[in-house]
């Protein structure tokens, strides 16, 4: 089971559901959306594991039962990708597409 955690670029999210179907198995786009534009919310440079900058209905979406893998990109997925990682005990693996701005040890 694989959640893609979409964001607001279309490249961006081709790329992410291209993976996640070439990986074979149920795949469940996940479209996230912000509470504030990308040039206003703050940097997450440490990697936190947290969705508070997401809208309430994308909260929503990121619920039981949890994913064997979560794949994101952009920057903002990775404290998401990470939230449903600890959520689930760290059974779900975190997978990050393009530069996460966090140390690669945060994510699998």
């Amino acid at each position: 089971r694989i959640w893609a955690l979409l964001g607001p670029r279309t490249g961006d999210n081709n790329q992410v559901l291209a993976l996640a179907e070439a990986l074979g198995g149920v795949v469940e786009p996940k479209p996230l959306r912000y509470w504030r534009p990308r040039r206003l919310t703050p940097t997450n440079r440490f990697g936190g594991a947290g969705v508070a900058v997401l809208r309430p209905e994308s909260r929503a979406l990121l619920v039981q039962p949890w994913p064997d893998l979560v794949i994101g990109v952009g920057w903002r997925s990775v404290a998401a990708a990470r939230w449903v990682k600890a959520r689930s005990g760290g059974r779900a693996r975190a997978v990050r597409i393009g530069r996460p701005r966090c140390l690669p040890s945060r994510l699998d």
